[in-house]
């Protein structure tokens, strides 16, 4: 098991229309995932209690909302 604040290989984030990693050995698990519960409980409020999500179902809202996220972030 990885320790929950170490460097992970994914899952990427989307920054300036792309899927990105974070630099410098800043793409941990407990800053990825942070930045998607974010998005994911902002975009998604009328989930229901939004505390007792898994990383799986994180990752799996998130992933429905990268196409959106990647046009709303791109430059022009």
């Amino acid at each position: 098991m990885v320790a929950f604040f170490g460097v992970i290989a994914g899952p990427l984030l989307v920054r300036g229309g792309m899927d990105v990693k974070l630099p410098k050995g800043r793409h941990t698990r407990i800053a990825v995932y942070t930045e998607m519960y974010l998005q994911v409980i902002r975009d998604y409020a009328g989930i229901g209690d939004f505390r007792h999500l898994t990383e799986t179902e994180i990752a799996f809202l998130y992933d429905g909302l990268r196409h959106e996220l990647k046009e709303a972030t791109k430059g022009k």
